[in-house]
């Protein structure tokens, strides 16, 4: 019955440590391309930030939000401990199978003695005394320490018997819960500044008609944003008409210039740290930090790599005016 249990345990977690290990390999393969456009985001808000209408950069900003906390929660990611405790398994079923290969070789010690001892005893007289008398010596040896192997084993094998509840929550149910763990993260962080990027092209909103090729005389205009149709933002003009424009031709002229809009979205941006809204107007605005785990009070923040004006402190948290101006790199708290 121990014994038994041995090759299942086996299989179960050389397959959960093979998925682990891609599972880990692949997410930390996401950590190069994420970085890399965070760099480009920076190198070209530092070199051409009027780029950028403000509710774009506010849109960019919350988006490098969120990719920050991708990063933070990749290196926070256990799936690396999945596969040192599949290993730990792995090593447990190995020392099982040395156990069973030593009690089974020792066994097959003692038949051979046993055999030799059998025929010695039927050859009655003929047989040699001081062999038979060496090979009885042996025939103990050998039944003592196959005794020893077999008491060993089973002990080993009842322990490893009774750890396999253990070993499936390390290993299966640890995989799990970390993969799923770490997609609801990321999904709750999307979520909020998918909405953002929703509201801002949503019905009603007043625009401004820009970079038309085709009707030129339109660029300038303002509109209001009655519905999508197709992936295209319908505009209804004053003159009564209404046209079906690209997303990249209409720019919100009041689309997240509130702080009730941008206070909707809440992203982690670190491991400890989180600010709320995730973006504001260039010209400066209030906004709370949350820094979870720390000791004592918040002293300083800095956004952006600018030190920012703390207005309230609570404990883990602080209400701050952020540096005015616009920022030259995607916004980050610290």
């Amino acid at each position: 019955e121990f014994e038994a249990s041995v090759e299942p345990q086996r299989r179960l977690a050389t397959v959960v440590r093979e998925s682990a290990d891609r599972l880990a390999k692949h997410i930390e393969g996401l950590l190069e391309p994420q970085l890399k456009l965070m760099q480009g985001v920076q190198d070209y808000l530092a070199f051409d930030v009027g780029g950028l209408d403000e509710s774009a950069l506010a849109l960019v900003q919350a988006g490098a939000g969120f990719i920050d906390g991708c990063i933070a929660t990749q290196s926070k990611n256990t799936l690396r401990d999945v596969v040192s405790a599949c290993d730990q398994i792995l090593k447990e079923c190995d020392d099982c199978n040395h156990a069973m290969k030593c009690r089974d070789e020792s066994y097959k010690e003692f038949q051979h003695y046993e055999q030799k001892v059998a025929v010695m005893i039927a050859e009655g007289r003929n047989a040699d005394p001081d062999k038979k008398q060496r090979n009885r010596e042996k025939l103990d040896k050998a039944m003592q320490v196959a005794d020893e192997q077999r008491r060993t084993c089973e002990e080993q094998l009842k322990i490893f018997a009774e750890r396999r509840t253990v070993h499936a929550r390390a290993s299966l149910r640890t995989l799990l819960h970390t993969y799923v763990q770490l997609f609801a993260g990321w999904s709750g962080s999307a979520r909020a500044v998918a909405e953002l990027f929703e509201k801002e092209l949503r019905p009603g909103v007043s625009i401004e008609v820009v970079g038309l090729r085709t009707k030129p005389e339109l660029n300038g205009t303002i509109g209001t944003i009655q519905r999508d149709e197709g992936g295209r933002c319908v505009v209804a003009f004053d003159d009564g008409t209404e046209r079906a424009l690209r997303p990249q031709n209409v720019c919100p002229l009041d689309a997240l210039s509130s702080e009730e809009e941008l206070a909707s979205a809440s992203i982690e941006l670190g491991p400890r740290v989180k600010v709320s809204p995730v973006a504001g107007p260039a010209h400066g605005y209030e906004a709370e930090v949350c820094a979870e785990g720390l000791e004592g009070d918040i002293c300083d923040v800095f956004v952006g790599g600018q030190k920012a004006e703390v207005l309230e402190v609570s404990t883990g948290r602080a209400r701050v005016r952020l540096p005015p101006g616009r920022p030259g790199a995607p916004l980050a708290a610290e």
